[in-house]
């Protein structure tokens, strides 16, 4: 497939996210196709959560795949870990702003209470807006024509209550 589309006009960037739920046959044809001998024009990029340092991510166990870090065809496999971690309370402030396309210092008191609530970790911070609207805390006023929300709610409601990985989950089914 990727012979047939990547040409060195047109290279190919493939985006595969949730490799943390990758088996070891999936990383190896991961591996194959990133160190190919023919040196296709071909970017791989993937994405993976770390909940513990201690877990062993798919960027790890593709290093360790072939010796010295070399892919099956000889070619070497080079991988680059990007860590996203929290995001000050600022920039959660510009992302709800952003989203709920309010300014800034009107969604501060929301903003701030789900930083506090969430650690700045950005897939909580989404998780938690989806939730809110779900449940009605954070609902769109056709009067007023914009976002409005229940803060005495939020900030009664136990982080516990948001379960990310139910929520991502029903997402996907």
């Amino acid at each position: 497939f990727i012979r047939s589309v990547a040409t060195a006009r047109r290279p190919l960037v493939l985006f595969l996210d949730d490799l943390h739920f990758a088996d070891e046959e999936s990383l190896d044809l991961i591996s194959f196709l990133v160190t190919d001998p023919t040196r296709l024009p071909f970017l791989l990029v993937g994405a993976c959560r770390t909940e513990d340092e201690n877990d062993v991510n798919p960027c790890d166990r593709l290093r360790r795949k072939g010796p010295a870090g070399k892919g099956p065809g000889g070619t070497q496999l080079v991988v680059t870990d990007v860590r996203v971690g929290s995001i000050d309370l600022e920039s959660c402030r510009l992302a709800v702003s952003d989203i709920l396309l309010l300014l800034p210092r009107l969604v501060s008191p929301l903003s701030d209470e789900i930083h506090r609530k969430t650690g700045g970790n950005p897939l909580f911070v989404h998780q938690l807006l989806s939730s809110l609207v779900d449940d009605g805390t954070l609902h769109f006023s056709l009067r007023s024509r914009r976002w409005e929300w229940d803060l005495t709610s939020l900030r009664d409601r136990d982080v516990q209550d948001v379960d990310v990985l139910a929520l991502l989950t029903s997402k996907i089914l």
